[in-house]
């Protein structure tokens, strides 16, 4: 079954992108549709920030943003591209890892369900795909 539309609940916990204080702020992720990832994976993350279209180039097919607030669940539902091979996402961190580099996460088209949500976690400053087996 051919999935065409891209389903992702986007849910952040409680302690979401910590400000210097501690106190949790509200993220803004940015969804990008690829026709090719290698663009993606080669472009840290000030240059994605910075100017993700020019970076992209011409591998980038569709774009969303949505801004996740610490605690809720945003619902994402777009149609998925007939050309778009793989989801990336970024999330805008305060103070992104640049070791751990888990402040985008990237699917494959076959790690897309076609009939419910693929759920990524938002915690700290990191994002993560949760797979059936999580809690």
């Amino acid at each position: 079954k051919t999935v065409k539309t891209l389903r992702l609940d986007l849910k952040a916990r409680a302690a979401l992108n910590p400000d210097e204080d501690g106190m949790p702020l509200a993220t803004d992720v940015w969804v990008y549709q690829l026709k090719d990832r290698q663009a993606f994976d080669k472009a840290d993350y000030a240059a994605l920030q910075s100017d993700a279209n020019t970076v992209l180039g011409a591998d980038l097919v569709a774009e969303k943003d949505v801004w996740v607030r610490p605690g809720n669940t945003v619902s994402l539902d777009m149609l998925l591209d007939e050309k778009a091979q793989y989801v990336a996402l970024v999330a805008q961190f305060r103070s992104p890892d640049a070791r751990k580099n888990d402040w985008r996460l990237v699917l494959t088209r076959d790690d897309l369900d076609p009939d419910k949500a693929r759920t990524v976690s938002l915690e700290g400053n990191s994002l993560m795909l949760k797979t059936s087996d999580d809690k």
